[in-house]
């Protein structure tokens, strides 16, 4: 399985939601929390992205809280 990075923030409610199926999906993954990851926040505006958040894979990158995508990960 590809590695799996979700950007987060506090407080960030479609944050904990996707953050939550995915432990009970058990897909493993990599959280960077933007608040305290400075460069990766940078970044993140830097391209476009404007909600969190953001899933990043190896064949695709999206926003917000997805529970299909979530589960196809699973799968």
């Amino acid at each position: 399985m590809n590695e799996i990075v979700v950007y987060t923030r506090n407080g960030c409610q479609s944050c904990e939601a996707t953050k939550r199926l995915l432990k009970k999906l058990d897909v493993d993954f990599t959280e960077v929390n933007v608040e305290e990851d400075q460069e990766s926040a940078q970044w993140l505006v830097d391209e476009g992205w404007r909600s969190l958040p953001v899933v990043s894979t190896e064949n695709e990158w999206w926003s917000g809280f997805q529970p299909k995508k979530l589960q196809e990960l699973a799968a």
